[in-house]
Parts: structure tokens; sequence; C-alpha cells
């Protein structure tokens, strides 16, 4: 999280990152614990609840409560609002641990901020944990949203793509999967593989629908305006929790890269056939010219 909060708050002042990250979510948890925590135990003391929200699950007891609290029509628009602030939370959470692996992972070098390692990191969907039992199983931890799903995308290939791990028997443990490989006959066999992160091809992902798109389709891609301005290429494709922005570079005229909102607004044209993204009203977003320090203004001459 330390890592995430740093590199979303590049470039702001301390007052902005005090407000935003510290003061606001503060203010907001002790808001939303003070109002629906202390309405539901309200609820239960007075026998209005009649021990309906203490009887239920740890998940559904929020639910319980905007019941009994508003109407079912409000009830109803809370519950949606609710599940969409989860989501928030598990894309953020997804993206702060992403940036965090990759940079640990680049031990500070600048590898941290090419795009092919932020994408390495998000298809990652195993790693191998150790060995189990004495007879050359293998330990691995599931990465994806329903754990045994990672045993569909097998062989598993290293980050270039070469196959490194064949699964022939497959049986849940605790805390993932013990699965055997040919060639891994012996514990000492499996526990050097310890560590190892397995991926799986581009071509093994699920078909998107026609308006989604994984990111490694957009990167590299030529970016032009409305009037076929050339204005670079896609670098990387970046979220920081609010929404996915797109990292474009070799802008004439701009030193470095700058980011755009990936909206329908801002892109409304993706051709992956001619390998191009279509741009509009996107002048707002490019930096300013940078000042020269060193250059200094010319003594004003004076007439005698």
């Amino acid at each position: 999280v330390g890592l995430f909060l740093a590199r979303i708050s590049r470039g702001r002042t301390l007052r902005e990152f005090i407000l935003g990250a510290v003061l606001g979510p503060t203010f907001m948890c002790f808001l939303w614990f003070s109002v629906i925590g202390g309405s539901a135990i309200l609820l239960e003391l007075n026998g209005t609840a009649q021990n309906t929200i203490f009887a239920a699950s740890h998940a559904f007891r929020i639910y319980e409560t905007i019941d009994l609290m508003f109407g079912s029509g409000i009830a109803a628009a809370m519950k949606v609002t609710i599940a969409l602030l989860f989501l928030v939370l598990i894309v953020a959470s997804s993206s702060a641990a992403i940036i965090a692996i990759k940079s640990i992972g680049a031990a500070g070098g600048t590898l941290a901020e090419t795009p092919m390692h932020s994408m390495m990191w998000a298809f990652v969907i195993a790693a191998i944990t150790g060995a189990f039992g004495a007879k050359g199983e293998i330990k691995i931890k599931s990465f994806t949203e329903d754990p045994a799903a990672c045993l569909t995308y097998a062989p598993f290939v290293d980050e270039a793509g070469e196959v490194i791990l064949k699964v022939t028997k497959t049986r849940e443990v605790k805390g993932g999967f013990a699965v055997r490989s040919p060639g891994v006959q012996y514990r000492d066999q499996a526990a050097a593989l310890r560590g190892t992160k397995l991926y799986c091809l581009r071509s093994q992902m699920p078909e998107l629908d026609e308006d989604d798109f994984y990111h490694s389709d957009l990167v590299g891609l030529n970016v032009v305006s409305l009037e076929e301005q050339p204005l670079g290429r896609i670098e990387a494709v970046r979220n920081y929790g609010a929404s996915d922005l797109l990292e474009i570079t070799d802008t004439p005229k701009v030193a470095g890269s700058w980011s755009l909102p990936f909206t329908q607004a801002h892109v409304p044209i993706i051709n992956l056939t001619a390998g191009h993204v279509v741009l509009d009203d996107w002048q707002a977003f490019l930096p300013e010219p940078k000042k020269d320090k060193k250059q200094r203004a010319k003594p004003e001459q004076v007439d005698d």
C-alpha cells in the first residue's frame, strides 16, 4: 500500500496527499462505522431488529441493517452501491499489489517501468511454493479467482513462453494444490522449484467482448488524432484505482510520456487490425513544457 500511495501521489503536494490519502479515508471510515454500525447496535438494543442482524452471517449483516433502516427502494439502491464499492476495492487492491510486486521484483531497476513487466505480473496465475510429501509432489498456490481454474491452463510456461511444468495428476491440499509432473520424482527436485512463477500463454486467455481489450493488445499501438495527426504510441496501460489510463510516448514536441483516460469519449476508435487508436479531446492532457531554469533574463540596456 505504501508503494501504491507513493506511485499515485507523484506530482501531488504534501497537503493533497494528506487530505486524499490520510484524512479523507479516515473521515469516511469514521462516518460509515458510526452511522451504519451504531444504527445496527441501536436496532438490536431497542428490539426493532429482533436479533435478525446478529443472527445473520458477517457478510450479510450490512444488508440486514440497511433493510431495517430504509425503505425497499433506497435499500436496493444502497445494496447496488455497496457492491460497486466492493468491486472498486478489489480493482484498487489488485492494482496496488501488481505495482508493489513488480517494483520489488525489479529491485529498483528500470524494468519496473516497462509495460511487459506489468503485464507479466498481471498474467501470473500460480506459483510453486515448495515440495509436498516425499514422492516428488509439487505444491502450487493459485492466483486465479477460482483457485482450481489455474490448473486448466497447464502446461505452465515461464516469462519467455517456454513450457516449464507439465501436470499429470492433481489434488487439493491445504493452501493450494499438490501436482505431479514428469521428471520430478523426488522431494529435493520439487523443493528446488520453490518460488517459480507459473504463467499461461496469451492465446489461452478467454475471448473478450467486442469493446473489451487485454492490456497487451493495446501496448505498442500507434496513436493518431481525428485529423490523422500522429501522436506517438501507447507505452503502457496504467490503473491506479480509479480508471484505466493510456500512457502515451513519442508524441511530437512533447518530452517524455503523458496519460489520457481510457474512455469512449477520449478514445472513440480502436483498430487492432490497422494497429492504431484514434484520440479525441486530448489536448488538455498534454504536459506543460518545462522552462529552462538555467536560462537567465538578459539585463536591460540603459541609454546614457
